[in-house]
């Protein structure tokens, strides 16, 4: 736009009796055949004084005024102008002058006020409020609109409104979740969001409603400036699959989408429910996601992760729900309602919009998914065999070339049983894409934690080292943090951990109870007799946890590597912290 209204201007050069010295191609043709009369004799007489009396009086300084100019139509229009005098290096004088054509813009002003009017009537015609949130004042503005006319629904403070529509019930506990993460996506700049909510926030009369918050963020120069979006007032009948748990138990960290276990475990209870009930499941892969992840960085990766993640909430909506198993693997879980016509519709769309996103973004990258679906009851009689059946379609849109997705069918695709065997088969699977990916492995620790408990902390742990390259894994417990589990590297007998309570040595350790040290060499000086052990034990550098806290200190985990110093990066600190985390809620559970 900025090059469109350069071009706009008509700029040249005047000498002292007005006529054209020199001036930009608009000038040329403005003037088409007429450079040899005085630009003032073009101009309209009543006019012609007053620019001539401003001329004498602000050149020198420069003058800005409107007049009616002569056009090569031998009609007069109205012409912004600027005029100034300056000097040449001969040191003869001349005006500069630049002139707009504001006919031109009225007109073209005229063009946007008719389809400003006609979006206008477009947005009158929907059933819906639109909500503005400004992230200078920190207020949100819920608006309607009629005729020309705009009400006012609601404007205040973001913050004060989240906490007034729990604190009066016009928010049920049930549906808490929900608005949180409304107000936190408007709050944080999330750059697109959909949610639905059920609540009598907007309804006089107290009649709970089904609402759905549809938004985007606007941003300037990578800053923030406006949240903005609809309101659209559903059919409260409309099914929503709701997950129920603690919503850091639900939720996967990096993308907010729900996590395998709290889905697996909301569809079991659904089914039990209801054995009439149908859904569609979903299995979404990226393509060559490694090879982004390796050329880009990881910080990409997690950009590209949390669009696909952004992507389908917003088009999935409230006809079902979201979530990752983790790494570059994603999952939906599509409701009753849903013929298979509109879930082809949905998975088009969702391609489309993602490989759509990073072609127009200033990476200009391809970035594009695999997706296998499969039905229930349609495809199978249990979940896992639904799952298996997804499983199978996205293998196969793999094999034919990636990028697109295949629905489950039978006749096509050959059938899957789904016995003891097969499991085997899938978790063997599992367990090799989690041996290549770290992520992933965390949430293969997860899960062997959830099926064995502490009597698979052997194998975890030496999965763990396997994965993380670890010499050896320590595991102390109270009284007297004596060893209790270990693995890996043998040297001299370790037999407790009570240095960690000498020197100050606990400093180490941050709010999150993780101590790291990138050789031992460099923190010798703080704590000499601790470092002095170390040595002995050969450990060169460490990633520690501590179990329990303070005074209900009950353990430590000790990640060591032996052989060669060794720099930790963030990943493997991030991913270490989160599988310690779940060793000891594994064993504190067991001590209860």
């Amino acid at each position: 736009m900025e090059g469109e209204k350069e071009q706009e201007r008509i700029i040249g050069v005047l000498s002292m009796e007005y006529t054209v010295s020199a001036g930009n191609e608009l000038f040329q043709d403005f003037l088409l055949g007429r450079r040899q009369y005085p630009l003032v004799q073009l101009m309209k007489e009543e006019d012609r004084g007053r620019f001539l009396e401003l001329s004498k009086e602000h050149a020198d300084t420069g003058f800005k005024t409107v007049v009616r100019i002569l056009d090569i139509k031998n009609e007069y229009r109205w012409y912004y102008i600027y005029l100034k005098k300056f000097q040449a290096e001969n040191g003869q004088e001349f005006y500069h002058v630049n002139m707009r054509d504001i006919c031109h813009m009225e007109e073209r002003i005229g063009i946007l006020e008719q389809a400003s009017g006609q979006y206008e009537r477009f947005l009158c015609m929907q059933n819906h409020m639109y909500f503005i949130y400004s992230y200078t004042t920190k207020r949100i503005r819920v608006f309607w609109l009629n005729g020309n006319l705009i009400h006012t629904v609601m404007e205040e403070d973001l913050d004060q409104w989240e906490t007034q529509a729990c604190q009066t019930g016009k928010i049920k506990p049930e549906e808490a979740r929900a608005f949180q993460l409304v107000c936190n996506d408007i709050r944080e700049g999330t750059e697109r969001f959909i949610h639905d909510i059920l609540s009598t926030i907007f309804s006089s009369e107290g009649e709970e409603k089904l609402y759905r918050f549809r938004g985007i963020t606007w941003k300037q120069k990578d800053k923030l400036v406006e949240c903005y979006g609809t309101i659209q007032l559903l059919d409260k009948k409309t099914k929503r699959i709701k997950v129920d748990g603690s919503l850091d138990e639900q939720l996967d960290p990096l993308t907010g989408l729900y996590n395998k276990r709290s889905c697996m475990k909301r569809l079991k209870s659904v089914l039990e429910e209801n054995t009439d009930a149908s859904i569609t499941i979903c299995m979404l892969d990226l393509d060559n996601f490694k090879t982004l992840n390796d050329t880009y960085g990881h910080l990409f990766g997690d950009r590209v992760l949390t669009v696909v993640a952004d992507t389908m909430r917003e088009i999935l909506g409230s006809r079902g729900i979201a979530g990752r198993f983790g790494g570059d693997e994603f999952f939906m879980i599509i409701d009753s309602d849903i013929d298979e016509q509109e879930v082809r519709q949905i998975l088009f769309t969702l391609r489309k919009n993602i490989r759509w996103y990073f072609e127009k973004s200033e990476d200009q990258l391809v970035v594009t998914m695999s997706v296998g679906a499969a039905a229930y009851p349609k495809d199978a009689t249990s979940l896992e065999e639904l799952f298996a059946k997804a499983d199978r379609a996205l293998y196969i849109a793999k094999e034919k070339g990636k990028d697109r997705f295949i629905i489950y069918d039978e006749a096509k695709h050959g059938r899957v049983t789904f016995d003891s065997e097969h499991q085997k088969i899938v978790e063997l699977s599992i367990q090799k894409r989690a041996e290549t990916d770290k992520t992933s492995a965390v949430l293969y620790i997860y899960n062997l934690l959830e099926q064995k408990g502490i009597n698979g902390l052997e194998e975890i742990m030496g999965f763990i080292g396997k994965v993380f390259a670890i010499d050896r894994i320590n595991i102390f417990k109270s009284p007297d943090l004596q060893l209790w589990k270990t693995w890996g590297y043998e040297t001299w007998h370790q037999d407790s951990a009570a240095y960690i309570l000498k020197e100050d040595f606990l400093s180490n350790f941050n709010e999150n109870k993780v101590g790291v040290c990138n050789g031992i060499e460099i923190k010798a000086y703080k704590f000499p007799k601790t470092y002095e052990y170390m040595d002995k034990l050969e450990i060169k550098s460490y990633i520690q946890y501590l179990i329990g806290k303070g005074a209900g200190l009950t353990g430590l985990i000790s990640y060591e590597i032996c052989k060669i110093k060794r720099k930790w990066s963030e990943e493997d600190i991030h991913n270490l912290t989160l599988i310690s985390r779940f060793i000891e809620n594994t064993i504190l559970k067991q001590e209860e």
